[in-house]
């Protein structure tokens, strides 16, 4: 016997949804995830809740998709539920990236307390920047936050090749100078050697003469 389809289960009730509806349905969710899934339906009259649920399951991808040029009719009709904040945190970003030390660490919990910031400054009482909405934030303008990251001293134990070179370098200044000194000290006792066989040859001499004058 064949079963009952149910609304939630007919494909066509997500096919016959507009993209800029589905959107709409995932902004609308973004700005106020506390609606419920019927509140939502009733909204934008779409009679499946199950339907509604797939939508904010790809909210990312949708919100997406305003933004970019692949749906030209969806981006015109689509905005952004704060601009005004979203064009602030824009700015700063690329004041912190044109400003920051190289030592300085950018994190989300720094980008969420600034966009509180100006949300406060901007008299938002509705806005909230949670993590969801710092992640949003980042990948709708492809931030990327390994690209903030002060340069890491390796782990405890790890080999470091820096400072193997310089320790190599200074061997090598080590070992040219020991090599120079042994030569002037070579030097010194081929004369000190020069010398003593001089004065040996010069007593050999008087002794001799010495010996003839007495004969």
């Amino acid at each position: 016997m064949a079963r009952n389809k149910r609304p939630d289960d007919d494909p066509k009730s997500r096919r016959g949804i507009p993209m800029s509806t589905k959107i709409a349905i995932c902004q609308e969710y973004e700005k106020n995830p506390f609606l419920k899934l019927h509140e939502l339906c009733a909204k934008f009259n779409v009679k499946s809740k199950s339907t509604i649920g797939k939508i904010i399951k790809d909210k990312e991808d949708f919100l997406i998709l305003a933004l970019t040029n692949s749906n030209k009719d969806a981006k015109r009709q689509i905005t952004l539920p704060f601009p005004v904040l979203e064009e602030r945190m824009v700015d700063w970003f690329e004041d912190y990236r044109e400003h920051r030390s190289t030592d300085e660490r950018l994190t989300d919990k720094m980008i969420g307390e600034q966009a509180q910031k100006i949300a406060n400054e901007l008299r938002y009482t509705n806005f909230s920047a949670s993590m969801g909405w710092v992640y949003n934030f980042k990948k709708r303008h492809g931030i990327q936050l390994k690209e903030f990251q002060p340069p890491s001293e390796p782990p405890s134990g790890a080999f470091d090749h820096r400072k193997a070179q310089e320790n190599l370098e200074k061997i090598s200044v080590f070992i040219h100078d020991t090599a120079r000194n042994l030569e002037r000290a070579r030097k010194a006792l081929e004369e000190l050697a020069s010398m003593h066989k001089n004065a040996i040859d010069a007593m050999t001499i008087q002794t001799q003469a010495g010996q003839s004058s007495n004969s």
